[in-house]
């Protein structure tokens, strides 16, 4: 999935440090990414926010380096979905988060010429042939009286 938008702001990278499954210390990098993908109503100009928070960490991390806020970016992410139910019981909840693989800076497209483009010398006009004569009718088959 990739998300198009301006790199809204970025948080300072986090650092988490846990025992791994071998019981040796490890450490965890990570920094959450807000991008704004809004969107505009195409009538009134109205603009609709949608500030959407992706978490970048490993290689991602290392790329993201090269971006500052403001930058229109694609973001390459998947959604990480799981749910939990609160240490005092209740009804258990889900949440979502979205997890960068990648990002890369957007290019516009190029702009179309403001000027028509000349033609090219192959597509010179060709006339078409004359059309073949409409056919007369005979003389002596005419009966209209004027």
């Amino acid at each position: 999935m990739d998300l198009l938008g301006i790199l809204y702001e970025i948080d300072p990278v986090e650092t988490r440090n846990f025992n791994g499954a071998d019981g040796q210390p490890r450490e965890y990098r990570f920094c959450e990414v807000v991008i704004d993908c809004s969107e505009y109503n195409k009538m009134t100009g109205e603009r609709y926010e949608n500030l959407v928070p992706v978490i970048f960490s490993g290689k991602s991390l290392d790329q993201l380096a090269n971006f500052a806020p403001g930058s229109r970016v694609i973001v390459s992410c998947h959604p990480k979905g799981g749910s939990f139910t609160p240490p005092e019981g209740g009804k258990s909840r889900r949440y979502v988060k979205i997890r960068a693989f990648g990002i890369k800076l957007f290019a516009d497209p190029p702009q179309a010429p403001s000027s028509p483009a000349p033609p090219l010398p192959s597509a010179q006009r060709q006339t078409p042939p004359p059309a073949p004569p409409a056919p007369q009718p005979a003389a002596d088959s005419d009966d209209l009286p004027f």
